[in-house]
């Protein structure tokens, strides 16, 4: 299996240039995310990841990871996948839906990976569905569930966050104060070696605050690189 590797269309001085980034017209007008438009294999031509709806359960919409090449042929597809009890479920659901945010090699691996926030209801930390396109069998894999926070058990300190990659299941509690990584940002902003993200700041007592920042990351997790104007 070769899954779509980040070295092998970025070049040595390439990096994201050419990864650009467009709303489309969503698949379904109430529940389906705006599409993705970037190029992910370097051929300056831009690929689409969108969201196709494949089954309606009473309020519930499920999807199906796609990938169409600049001709509108589709070249990727994930699961279908109707049980939203399974990790890799993709949906609209009466609490939220899956949003499709980005595509960048968010864990450090050196591959491209699709990001897809699940759905959440209330202020907690966000978990992010990562996917693996592999081109030469026309899929879209799953990966894992991925979740970056950090927590402080002081309430009073006010340091920068050092986020680290959580794959287990995360914190019944997090206060009293913790950050985490609320959504990337389109690809068109991301970068080869640094991330752009939304942070959350939650302190106890105060409620959140949202600031945008520069991430580098590493097979460990994100560390923090600077606060973004």
């Amino acid at each position: 299996m070769r899954m779509a590797r980040i070295g092998s269309f970025l070049g040595l001085t390439l990096a994201w240039g050419l990864a650009l980034a467009a709303l489309s017209t969503p698949l379904h007008a109430q529940t389906a995310a705006p599409a993705l438009q970037v190029d992910l294999n370097g051929d300056r031509q831009l690929e689409t990841i969108s969201l196709a709806p494949t089954a309606t359960k009473e309020q519930e919409t499920f999807y199906e990871l796609q990938i169409h090449d600049a001709k509108g042929q589709l070249v990727g597809r994930g699961p279908q996948v109707s049980d939203r009890r399974q990790p890799q479920v993709l949906g609209s659901f009466p609490w939220g839906a899956s949003q499709l945010q980005s595509a960048a090699d968010v864990d450090g691996d050196g591959y491209l990976e699709i990001v897809i926030a699940t759905p959440k209801t209330d202020v907690r930390p966000t978990t992010f569905s990562l996917w693996n396109w592999v081109p030469q069998e026309k899929k879209v894999k799953f990966k894992r569930l991925a979740a970056w926070m950090t927590t402080n058990p002081n309430p009073t300190a006010a340091s920068d966050p050092e986020l680290y990659l959580t794959t287990s299941k995360l914190p019944d509690r997090y206060d009293p104060q913790a950050w985490w990584v609320e959504s990337f940002a389109p690809p068109a902003q991301q970068k080869a070696t640094l991330l752009q993200a939304s942070i959350i700041h939650y302190l106890q007592g105060q409620g959140p605050t949202s600031r945008e920042a520069q991430l580098a990351p590493s097979p460990q997790g994100l560390e923090f690189v600077r606060w973004l104007p």
